[in-house]
């Protein structure tokens, strides 16, 4: 996930919509969809993430922005 956020050197911030993700070609905008979109589709009480973006304010703007329910 940490190819969704600008590096790690000021607050946490989403890279633009349309910049190309660097590990499947899609924009930034379409991974973050496809990610929610699965979790939203599972609906889950709890998740927990193994390989999520190395900080903890990222993953929680993350799951503001795009998870539903949250």
């Amino acid at each position: 996930m940490n190819d969704l956020f600008v590096a790690d050197s000021g607050p946490a911030a989403f890279r633009p919509d349309r910049a190309q993700s660097e590990h499947t070609g899609a924009t930034i905008r379409q991974r973050r969809n496809d990610l929610a979109g699965v979790i939203n589709d599972m609906v889950p009480d709890i998740m927990v993430l193994v390989e999520g973006p190395s900080r903890g304010d990222e993953l929680q703007m993350f799951f503001d922005a795009d998870v539903q329910g949250t």
